[in-house]
C-alpha cells in the first residue's frame, strides 16, 4: 500500500470527470421525453438517469457510463488510501462532473457536500460550433434526489456569465486561476483536503497555477488535452509548512487505477512540459516533445 502522507495545511487536488456515456454512444439520449423512456441496450449504460425539465439537454450535458461511476468510486477509494479523503469538494456544473464527485464520495467515505462552482467548467470555446449546454438547475438536482449537493453554497462565478464573456482560451485560463484563488482563500488557515472535480484541463491548469512554465501556456493544448489526461486523472499539491503561500506537487496525494490498456495516470511528459523543476519526475520511456 502507498504510504499515507501527512500534511500541515491545505492539500488541493484537481481531477478530471469519469467516462461519459456520449463518448461511447453519441445518440443515447435521442427520442427521450422523460426519464421513464430511457432503456439500456448495453451493460455499460447506467440503470437509470435523472429526470430533467428538457431531456434534450443531455446532448451537451451527458451522464456517466456505469463503468464511469465505478471508476470514480475506485478513485475515491484511492484518495482515502493516500490520506486524501476530501474535506471539501468543488465541482464543475457539468452533470458528468457532479456524478463523478458523488462516486468519489462513495469510494472515499467522505461526508463532504458538493459545492457546484461554474468557474470550474471547461473552456467555453469548445462549444463555438455546438449547442451551448444547459446544466441541471439546483431545483432539478434536488428534485432528482441529488442529496450530496451543497444547496447553500454561494458560487464565485455565475453560469450566465460564462458563455457571453469567454471568446478566447485565455479567458478560460484567467477564469480558472481566479476560481482556484477564490477557493484557496476561502479555506486559508485550514488543514484540509480540497478536491476540484472538473475536466481534463483542470489537471493541467492546476499545475500551471502553482508552477511557472518556461514558455507561455499554449492554448492549442486545450483542444486535445483529453488525449493526455484520461478519465479520473488526478494531480495533488500540498501547502508548504515553511511558506504557506507556496504549494508543491505531491505525487502520492492519490493513486491511479490501472488495468490492461488503460490507466487514469496522466501523461507525465505532457503535463510536466516546460517545467524544469519537474523534469526529474518524467520516466525516461515517456520523454516526448510537444510542439
Amino acid at each position: 500500500m502507498m504510504e499515507i502522507n501527512s500534511r500541515n495545511g491545505l492539500r488541493i487536488i484537481g481531477m478530471r470527470h469519469s467516462e461519459r456515456l456520449d463518448h461511447v454512444y453519441p445518440s443515447w439520449f435521442k427520442d427521450l421525453k422523460n426519464s421513464s423512456d430511457y432503456e439500456t441496450f448495453d451493460a455499460n449504460m447506467p440503470f437509470e438517469i435523472p429526470n430533467r425539465d428538457n431531456m434534450c439537454d443531455f446532448e451537451e450535458d451527458t451522464v456517466l457510463t456505469l463503468f464511469g461511476t465505478f471508476l470514480a468510486q475506485l478513485t475515491g477509494k484511492g484518495l482515502g488510501l493516500c490520506g486524501s479523503t476530501p474535506d471539501y469538494i468543488y465541482c464543475s456544473p457539468a452533470l458528468r462532473s457532479i456524478q463523478t464527485a458523488i462516486g468519489v464520495l462513495d469510494g472515499s467515505g467522505s461526508g463532504a457536500k458538493i459545492k457546484i462552482e461554474p468557474g470550474l467548467f471547461e473552456n467555453c470555446t469548445l462549444y463555438q460550433n455546438k449547442r451551448i449546454p444547459t446544466f441541471m438547475s439546483l431545483d432539478e438536482l434536488s428534485n432528482a434526489g441529488f442529496t450530496d449537493v451543497d444547496y447553500e453554497y454561494k458560487h464565485n462565478w455565475d453560469l450566465d456569465d460564462l458563455f457571453p464573456i469567454e471568446r478566447k482560451e485565455n479567458d478560460y485560463i484567467k477564469r480558472f486561476n481566479e476560481t482556484v484563488s477564490f477557493i484557496q482563500k476561502e479555506h486559508s488557515g485550514e488543514d484540509a483536503v480540497i478536491l476540484l472535480v472538473g475536466h481534463a484541463s483542470t489537471v493541467d491548469l492546476l499545475l500551471n497555477y502553482y508552477y511557472e512554465r518556461e514558455k507561455p501556456y499554449e492554448e492549442k493544448y486545450l483542444l486535445k488535452i483529453g488525449e493526455y489526461i484520461p478519465y479520473c486523472s488526478t494531480i495533488g499539491f500540498d501547502q508548504q509548512k515553511t511558506n504557506k503561500k507556496n504549494f508543491v506537487i505531491n505525487t502520492n496525494a492519490s493513486m491511479p487505477y490501472t488495468k490492461y490498456n488503460f490507466t487514469t495516470q496522466y501523461d507525465y511528459s505532457f503535463v510536466y512540459r516546460d517545467i524544469k523543476e519537474l523534469r526529474h519526475l518524467i520516466p525516461s520511456t515517456k520523454s516526448k516533445q510537444y510542439n
